[in-house]
């Protein structure tokens, strides 16, 4: 649930579970510059969270990612896999403490890798050993729209943004890699 607050906690019609304030977050959106309908879909709407930080469209440094994951409530990340080509797992799993509910965006992001008889181990993995309270990803490649669209309504439901919000920008059905559709690997 995300609230105003992360301490108001559950109240009149709202229900006990973990809550993250809406007013301190970060976006990482299209660091890879080459995903431009999602940049698109998104980029006007977060850019009215005016007390979240924003890296659009530009690699984020590591250290930057750093700050997002220890001081953010929130992180939003919209690009190609995982993120992880932009912060190692180590420098994740060393964190004091992993303060943000985390949203990876891209293919395969919450995936884990098979070891045989050893554990599994994945970026997600990282993500959790760290203390993050929560991680949501996908687990097999998606294309930008279906995406865009999941994350979308997930941000409405969960109360970041107003129902409806991203209705507007919901695109076009059928038209392939021509209409601009492209895989978040």
């Amino acid at each position: 649930l995300i609230t105003e607050s992360s301490t108001q906690g559950a109240g009149p019609g709202l229900q006990e579970g973990h809550c993250v304030s809406s007013k301190a977050g970060t976006y990482i959106l299209n660091p890879s510059s080459d995903l431009k309908n999602t940049q698109a879909f998104f980029q006007s709407t977060f850019e009215t969270l005016k007390s979240w930080d924003g890296i659009v469209n530009k690699t984020p440094q590591e250290s930057e990612f750093e700050d997002a994951l220890s001081k953010s409530e929130i992180l939003l990340y919209f690009g190609h896999g995982s993120g992880a080509q932009y912060i190692r797992g180590k420098t994740v799993r060393r964190l004091e403490k992993c303060r943000a509910t985390t949203f990876l965006m891209g293919c395969s992001s919450a995936a884990l890798t098979e070891a045989g008889e050893f554990e599994c181990y994945g970026p997600v993995w990282n993500y959790m050993m760290a203390g993050c309270p929560a991680v949501v990803g996908t687990l097999w490649d998606v294309t930008d729209r279906d995406i865009d669209r999941f994350a979308g309504r997930t941000f409405e439901e969960w109360g970041l943004f107003a129902h409806g919000t991203f209705e507007k920008g919901d695109r076009k059905k059928g038209r392939g890699k021509k209409g601009g559709v492209n895989d978040v690997d």
